[in-house]
């Protein structure tokens, strides 16, 4: 119905919805009434039938033809039946009358419907002959309906004449009726036309129009009427719009400065009011400290307490406010300098690994190839920002891995930091990165924090020209990220140059951090990378962790190249590769410089297999070797144990290691060492426990036997100078100690000299932080940097959980603890040469395990003193 007018539509729609009503009432109607003619002809004829099977049924009994015939010949009486016969039982004619004109005799017996009864004008009725009981054959009648189909026709004519007279007079009243609705629409369509073409807007349009239309119309008129008030409102603006604007401008100028000036003197005073707090807290805490050590009763015991830990809790807060008004206050200042963005990774797992392994959390650093040597950057600041993502990472995932990973696309340097967590609901993650506001209230109150941390990671990242995000999903963990501009200074890292390393590797590590970490570095360098499942190796080389490679089955004839990665403070993989199953070693955490020099190994066919076990310093030929000797080191603290293992691989010593007493106990049992160095203080069972049960065990065994032991300790406190002898050992060592005086007492122990009194340890020395010569020692140690910038690492991870751990143990008033964890913590600084520290902590220890009415506050004070002292000398050295 395009192009025609709303009268013609009106009119053909009108047409069309009488024809189609009337059309399907007459069909309708039809079809009921052909229906029910046709069921009442079917069921008289059937009777017909019937009667005249049941008058033939002897003759057709007797095979009496013409017996048969003469009761057919009545049925031609009846005008409509066309063909009347008698079926035998085999379906034959027997006899028969008329002529069947529309079936062949096979088909007479077929039952047919309404609509081929009607297209043929005939229908077929059949009924069986029933003769006691037994069917002996059938009355098949041919009956003419041809009358129904004229009926038929009649009342399809009558409607179409009905259909036809409907149509002409609805049109007659549609043409009527359609002018008062396209009058007033012809009358708008010409005053719009006339509006168009005239630009003029005064035209009305008048009708007296009921209805829609007239509400059209109206509107019309009223859009006119809007439209002419706007222009004479523009006209009236145009005269005063420059003096308009003019002050506007004025206005939002004044607004501008003033916004400024405001925001200036806010940041002004968030910056100095966090400084002014700091001096008066401090002195807070420190009197609130030794309040809660005072002995008081337990109520005002626990008023103390509240005290330290909302001191805590605000000096947290004004350190994250004092670094948000630093930066909102425009000091902030970034340096530009070339920085290794992979060792940047590399530290802050470093620094989280311990952490992560003590949690059963698998973290490493993941760096894609193409990622530069080099960039210009501010490392100081990419560390905050990165330690800030790892340290929440580590802080909400219970199990499963963090993973660190880097990559390099079109001048855009990418760090991201994916997790196993539970997730963060999509409406929460646009409120993470807003001062002050985190994902879920109760983890301020589960974990604390003020919710600055990642703000104050946003405003870094965009300092720096770059961005920040996160991406999450309930259930299927989380990943921030951050992307800074950085233009490559170098080519991409060692392991990525070419040519390709064409060999296959299998991976047998659990952590899926790690597994990604050295699966990308290994596929980086061409080889053909594969993770085992079923503890069957095949050819190539193996990486796998020392109780991974201990169940591993060798596929060949010959056992594979294999790699044992080790951790940090066990001797698992130097035992692996002095029991000959692997060939080289790699210290997790996972390192990209260590994971480049293996790569080159790998390429140039060095691996370091028992070498690696006989290491020499810078003096090799001053040096003792005890090649062949199997040593058990037994200490709780990582720090501790990765400096005697260092120190003994050195002088070529087996090494085996313990956690704790208990430990200890079935490492002897099982390995039968030469040697024991024992820590004295561990929990499960002390070093003093130990070795009396040690002792005990050596006097009931048939064949006798002593195992030297030797007690490790920062210092023995009070009168129990000689607790060690009566507890069976051997000799003790005060840390720190040396390389040479480590060998001195194995070769008094292995010789039979008599022992060696260890010295005393070395006085503090005014204005020193940290020993410079145990530093030095250190560094001699390893023969390089590596162990030392480890134990560094180590120290700075651990200590701040060491001293909130003495801290709230001189809270909660258990001396024993408290003596204990001050041992530990002096344990930790005696290895790192901080006398000062030690000597404050060794007070506490002593005060601890001495006193009746110990007050610890003064002391646990002088401890944090000097601590902030040693960490800011440590962090010196590791930036350094």
């Amino acid at each position: 119905m395009r192009g025609r007018g709303i009268s013609q539509r009106i009119s053909m729609l009108v047409a069309a919805a009488v024809f189609t009503a009337v059309a399907l009432v007459t069909a309708i109607f039809a079809y009921n009434d052909v229906t029910s003619d046709f069921a009442a002809r079917k069921r008289a004829f059937e009777a017909t039938a019937y009667v005249f099977a049941s008058a033939i049924a002897e003759h057709v009994a007797e095979h009496d033809t013409q017996g048969s015939l003469k009761v057919l010949r009545s049925i031609s009486r009846i005008p409509d039946i066309s063909y009347a016969a008698v079926l035998d039982r085999d379906g034959r004619a027997f006899a028969s009358l008329g002529s069947a004109i529309v079936m062949d005799a096979g088909e007479l017996k077929s039952d047919i419907g309404i609509l081929e009864a009607l297209r043929t004008g005939f229908y077929p009725v059949a009924v069986d002959i029933i003769k006691s009981g037994e069917k002996i054959g059938q009355v098949l009648l041919i009956v003419r309906i041809s009358e129904l189909r004229d009926q038929l026709l009649e009342v399809v004519l009558t409607s179409l004449f009905v259909a036809f007279s409907a149509i002409a007079i609805s049109f007659l009243l549609a043409h009527r009726l359609q002018r008062n609705i396209t009058d007033p629409i012809r009358s708008l369509i010409e005053a719009m036309r006339d509006v168009s073409a005239s630009r003029t807007y005064d035209r009305q349009v008048k009708t007296a129009a009921e209805g829609e239309t007239g509400q059209l119309v109206g509107s019309f008129n009223a859009m006119i009427s809007e439209i002419r008030g706007r222009d004479e409102a523009l006209a009236k603006h145009r005269q005063t719009l420059e003096s308009t604007v003019e002050q506007r401008t004025q206005e939002l100028r004044l607004a501008r400065d003033a916004a400024e000036s405001a925001n200036q003197a806010k940041t002004s005073f968030l910056a100095t009011m966090s400084h002014e707090i700091r001096t008066p807290l401090n002195g807070l805490m420190v009197m609130a400290e030794l309040l809660a050590g005072a002995g008081l009763d337990q109520r005002l015991q626990r008023y103390a307490e509240v005290i330290v830990k909302s001191g805590q809790s605000l000096l947290t807060i004004i350190n994250d406010i004092l670094d948000l008004s630093k930066i909102e206050a425009g000091k902030l200042e970034l340096e530009v300098i070339p920085l290794n963005p992979a060792s940047i990774a590399d530290d802050v797992t470093s620094l989280y690994w311990e952490r992560a392994a003590s949690t059963g959390l698998d973290l490493a650093a993941r760096v894609a190839p193409g990622v530069p040597r080099l960039i210009l950057g501010d490392p100081v600041r990419l560390n905050q920002i990165l330690s800030n993502l790892v340290n929440n990472a580590l802080k909400f995932t219970e199990r499963g891995q963090v993973l660190v990973s880097l990559h390099h696309d079109k001048g855009q340097l990418t760090f991201s930091v994916s997790d196993s967590s539970t997730g963060i609901p999509q409406k929460k993650l646009n409120l993470l990165f807003q001062a002050f506001s985190q994902a879920d209230q109760t983890i301020t109150r589960k974990f604390g924090g003020t919710g600055l941390g990642l703000a104050i990671c946003k405003r870094l990242a965009e300092a720096m020209g770059g961005t920040i995000g996160v991406k999450s999903q309930l259930g299927q963990g989380s990943t921030f990220w951050f992307s800074i501009p950085a233009g490559a200074q170098s080519e991409p890292v060692p392991f990525m140059a070419r040519p390709p390393l064409a060999m296959s590797a299998a991976i047998a590590v659990d952590g899926l951090a790690s597994q990604s970490a050295l699966g990308t570095a290994l596929a980086a360098a061409g080889l053909r990378v594969t993770v085992i499942a079923d503890e069957t190796a095949g050819h190539g080389v193996v990486f796998a962790t020392a109780p991974r490679l201990r169940r591993l089955r060798h596929a060949g004839a010959q056992r594979p190249r294999v790699i044992c990665l080790g951790s940090l403070g066990d001797s698992d993989g130097e035992t692996t590769i002095a029991e000959g199953l692997a060939d080289d070693l790699i210290i997790l955490p996972l390192r990209q410089q260590d994971m480049a020099e293996m790569i080159g190994r790998l390429r140039n066919n060095t691996l370091r297999g028992l070498n690696l076990l006989e290491r020499r310093g810078r003096e090799p030929d001053r040096r003792a070797s005890f090649k062949g000797r199997h040593v058990l080191v037994a200490d709780d603290n990582a720090v501790n144990r990765e400096v005697i293992i260092e120190v003994l691989r050195q002088l070529d010593i087996t090494v085996q290691v313990a956690v704790n007493g208990l430990d200890a106990l079935e490492q002897w049992r099982k390995q039968q060492p030469d040697l024991i160095f024992m820590d004295c203080s561990m929990p499960e069972m002390d070093g003093y426990a130990a070795t009396r049960e040690i002792r005990a065990h050596e006097h009931l065994a048939v064949a006798g036997g002593h195992t030297p032991i030797i007690a490790l300790t920062a210092h023995v406190a009070g009168n129990d100078g000689e607790t060690w002898r009566k507890a069976g050992m051997d000799a003790y060592m005060t840390k720190p100690f040396t390389l040479k005086q480590i060998a001195s007492c194995l070769e008094t122990q292995f010789t039979g000299l008599p022992p060696v009194p260890d010295s005393a340890p070395p006085a503090v020395v005014p204005g020193t932080v940290l020993d410079a010569e145990v530093l030095n020692e250190l560094r001699n140690i390893g023969g390089s940097d590596a162990l030392f910038r480890r134990v560094l690492d180590l120290f700075a991870s651990r200590v701040p959980q060491a001293v909130d751990k003495v801290s709230a143990l001189a809270i909660a008033e258990d001396a024993a603890a408290l003596a204990d964890a001050a041992h530990a913590l002096k344990s930790m600084c005696a290895n790192i040469g901080a006398h000062a520290a030690v000597a404050a902590c060794h007070d506490l220890e002593f005060a601890a395990r001495t006193s009746q009415d110990l007050d610890a506050g003064a002391l646990v004070g002088a401890i944090i003193g000097e601590m902030r002292n040693v960490m800011s000398e440590v962090e010196r050295l590791r930036a350094a």
